[in-house]
């Protein structure tokens, strides 16, 4: 099964709203993620996809404001991650040392 496939399976429980979001993250400091959901209902899903394809190692890291690779979850080349829902908590993603990456967010409300 394809990640994209992989991806569209979520779509299930999504009853108000499903947005894909791309950040372009760097390897500097972690990069806070802001919501593209705008009909203001909660969030029920959060998912994350690597969609690097042209870097050395292509992983990306989650946590809260002080993630690194060193700290943070890693997200895998080619891995859709799910990242547990709680409102209000802020998610930081990182690229792994000196590196880009394209990452993929998938929200659920």
């Amino acid at each position: 099964m394809s990640e994209i496939a992989k991806l569209l399976r979520f779509q299930g429980p999504a009853t108000k709203e499903f947005k894909i979001s791309t950040i372009d993250l760097g390897s500097s400091s972690g990069e806070l993620f802001s919501t593209s959901l705008t009909l203001g209902c909660a969030r029920i899903g959060f998912f994350a996809y690597n969609n690097n394809n042209n870097s050395s190692s292509g992983e990306i890291y989650w946590g809260d404001s002080s993630v690194s690779p060193s700290t943070g979850f890693p997200i895998p080349v080619g891995a859709v991650v799910e990242i547990p829902v709680v409102q209000d908590l802020d998610v930081y993603f990182i690229a792994a040392s000196g590196e880009y990456a394209d990452l993929r967010i998938l929200e659920l409300s």
